[in-house]
């Protein structure tokens, strides 16, 4: 991707990156509740399995994503990859853009974990 972000695709990613944020960690705290509530498992049991799931959550994009514009094409590839966003939240972004991150996303997916 060329290193020079468009301004058009700076300024809605700017505005959308809270949304979807705020989009994920009402997803993330859904499923705290449904843990929480969760009476098969001992207070103990949900209380660790909340636990390691805030930190392991906290690492995600969708809870912590850098709002520059250095860092928006690598952001939007990890939003991707972890599913906090779809290509469909991308409308309206330049084709160009959404063609590379297809891309990226594909050759993300391709490789070993």
């Amino acid at each position: 991707m060329d290193t020079q972000v468009k301004e058009s695709d700076w300024k809605l990613f700017r505005a959308r990156l809270p949304i979807w944020q705020r989009a994920w960690m009402s997803k993330l705290e859904q499923g705290y509740i449904e843990l929480l509530q969760n009476e098969e498992k001992s207070p103990e049991e949900r209380f660790w399995e909340l636990e390691k799931s805030i930190r392991r959550d906290k690492e995600s994009s969708g809870v912590d994503a850098t709002l520059s514009r250095s860092s928006m094409y690598p952001t939007l590839c990890q939003l991707l990859d972890e599913g906090v966003i779809g290509l469909g939240n991308l409308d309206g972004m330049s084709e160009e853009l959404v063609d590379s991150l297809k891309s990226s996303l594909a050759i993300m997916r391709r490789a070993p974990r």
